[in-house]
């Protein structure tokens, strides 16, 4: 009696502390998705991205599609959803008056932060969301420079679909997918194993052109040579850690939903 009304939560509003992949399934469940709106432009763009595919119900497909207990939605979350939800998304860079009316509608991320879910072209330019105003809007602008994700429809299976008229395994479908990166990853280990054998190079050099010859005016520049391979060695293998991170993850994620 002594607790004001104002005071008392929404029956049926999601808890503030959940995580924001929570949030957007408990808004999902209870159909409370109007002007929702949350911190990351990528999971505000999710839904008009939808709306702009043909997705009209698509609650129940959404929430399983989602992330579990994520505070957060990326950009790789975000393709990651649409994948799951039959949606194949291809990255390319150019400005917005530069991509072609049937990759519409497409998701662009421009060079200043930008997060806008492209509709059509119109007379008085382009029909955008603005993600991280949470606005949709209609403007020229053309001139934008970015990247564009264009959407290629795979239904009805998820995530992987054999083209029509062909017989490839999914395994190979699936380093098909990333040909890209196994084939850094495989330049990168050969570096790495080649500076590796550099090592015992420079000991033979240190003997023959140093001890040998007397000559230790010429050491200086060796160990500078090799501060710089091992410099070189370091930072590859940083990015090769990196890189293995990323494909196992998404591995990960598309084994799982498959």
């Amino acid at each position: 009696m002594g607790v004001a009304e104002a005071s008392l939560p929404r029956i049926g509003a999601p808890p503030p502390s959940l995580p924001l992949s929570e949030r957007l399934a408990d808004a999902l469940r209870h159909g409370e998705t109007e002007g929702l709106q949350f911190e990351s432009p990528f999971a505000n763009a999710l839904l008009p991205l939808l709306q702009e595919l043909g997705w009209r119900n698509y609650a129940r497909e959404l929430v399983e599609a989602l992330p579990h207990f994520s505070d957060d939605i990326d950009l790789v979350d975000l393709r990651n959803i649409l994948v799951t939800l039959g949606y194949e998304s291809s990255p390319f860079t150019a400005r917005v008056g530069e991509i072609k009316p049937e990759l519409y509608p497409c998701l662009f991320v421009g060079d200043q932060g930008e997060v806008l879910v492209l509709g059509e072209p119109t007379e008085e330019g382009i029909r955008y969301y603005d993600a991280n105003r949470a606005a949709a809007g209609e403007d020229d602008i053309r001139t934008l420079h970015g990247t564009a994700y264009a959407f290629t429809d795979t239904h009805p299976s998820h995530g992987f679909s054999a083209s029509a008229g062909t017989d490839q395994p999914w395994f190979a479908q699936l380093l098909q997918r990333f040909r890209g990166l196994i084939t850094h990853l495989l330049g990168m280990t050969f570096l790495i194993n080649l500076v590796a054998l550099l090592t015992p190079l420079f000991v033979m050099v240190v003997y023959d052109k140093v001890i040998g010859t007397r000559s230790p005016d010429t050491l200086p520049y060796l160990v500078s040579g090799v501060i710089v391979l091992m410099l070189a060695d370091l930072l590859m293998r940083y990015l090769r850690a990196r890189l293995l991170g990323s494909v196992a993850g998404r591995l990960d994620y598309l084994i799982g939903v498959e």
